[in-house]
C-alpha cells in the first residue's frame, strides 16, 4: 500500500519502502524517462554543457572552475566535507561517503583559480598590463605562488600571493562563481503525489526535467541548462536565488 504521509516516514526502512514506490513509479510512468546506472552517470549529464565552456577551460594558465559535490550527515556534521565532482573523487571516497553525497549546482572557484583570480587583482590595482607564473624554479602549490608583474613588456615586480586556507574547493558564497542549473525540490512525496507529478510532466503541465532524484522523502526535479550560467553581478545572483525560491 502506498504510504499517505511522508512526514511520519520515521525509519529507515518506511523511507527505503517509499524510495521503491516513488522509484518505480518514476520508471513506469514516466515518459521518456530511465534509471540511471550510478553516480557516474549522473555526473556526466551535469557535466556535459560545463565541460565545453569557458569556466572550465580557464585561461591558458589554467585555474578554470570546478563543479562541487559535499558529502551530508545531518547528524555529523564533523564528517561533512567538500570535493572537486569528477572521476577522480568517486573512485577514492568511501563507500559510506558516497551514500551521503550531496550535488548541487553550483560552479566555484578552486584554490588554483583564486589565486590566479588574485594576480588578476593585484595586476589591476596596481596597474601593471600583465602578470604570469614567475620563472624561478621553484615549485608551487595550489595555496601559494610567486608571480611576475608586467608593464609594457617589462618586468616591474615579482610578488608572493598565498591564500589563507588550505582547502581546494570550499562550499562558500564567497567562492561561487555561477550554475549549471536549478532544483524543484519537492518534499513528502508518496506513490500517489509522484503520481500526480508524472501526470503533470507527461502532460506538459509542468516543464520535463533533465533528471529527478528521489531524496527520501522528497525529490529533486533537476533543470540542467545547455551553457551554464555565470554570475557576472550580485544582481544575476539575486535574480538566480528568485528562481531558486531563496528570495
Amino acid at each position: 500500500m502506498p504510504v499517505e504521509n511522508n512526514k511520519n516516514l520515521t525509519n529507515a526502512s518506511s523511507i527505503q519502502k517509499n524510495n521503491t514506490e516513488v522509484n518505480t513509479l518514476l520508471t513506469n510512468e514516466l515518459n521518456q524517462f530511465r534509471p540511471m546506472k550510478d553516480i557516474s552517470e549522473m555526473m556526466g549529464i551535469m557535466q556535459e554543457p560545463f565541460e565545453l565552456s569557458d569556466m572550465k577551460k580557464g585561461t591558458v594558465m589554467g585555474g578554470g572552475y570546478q563543479l562541487e559535490v559535499n558529502t551530508l550527515y545531518r547528524n555529523q556534521s564533523y564528517k561533512n566535507k567538500n570535493f572537486i565532482f569528477d572521476e577522480f573523487t568517486l573512485k577514492n571516497i568511501s563507500d559510506e561517503d558516497k551514500q551521503h553525497l550531496y550535488v548541487n549546482n553550483g560552479i566555484y572557484a578552486t584554490s588554483k583559480s583564486r589565486l590566479l583570480e588574485m594576480a588578476k587583482h593585484y595586476t589591476e590595482e596596481n596597474h601593471y598590463d600583465r602578470y604570469a607564473f614567475a620563472n624561478t624554479g621553484e615549485q608551487y602549490n595550489m595555496h601559494s605562488a610567486k608571480f611576475d608583474f608586467f608593464y609594457k613588456g617589462d618586468k616591474l615586480a615579482t610578488q608572493t600571493l598565498e591564500l589563507n586556507t588550505t582547502d581546494v574547493i570550499r562550499h562558500r558564497k564567497s567562492d561561487l562563481r555561477g550554475f549549471i542549473g536549478y532544483d524543484v525540490d519537492i518534499d513528502n512525496v508518496n506513490a500517489e503525489r509522484a503520481k500526480n507529478l508524472v501526470k503533470d510532466i507527461n502532460d506538459g503541465v509542468v516543464p520535463t526535467p533533465t533528471m529527478v532524484v528521489v531524496t527520501g522523502t522528497g525529490m529533486h526535479l533537476k533543470y540542467i541548462f545547455t551553457s551554464p550560467m555565470a554570475i557576472t553581478s550580485n544582481t544575476v545572483l539575486q535574480k538566480y536565488q528568485t528562481m531558486q525560491g531563496f528570495s
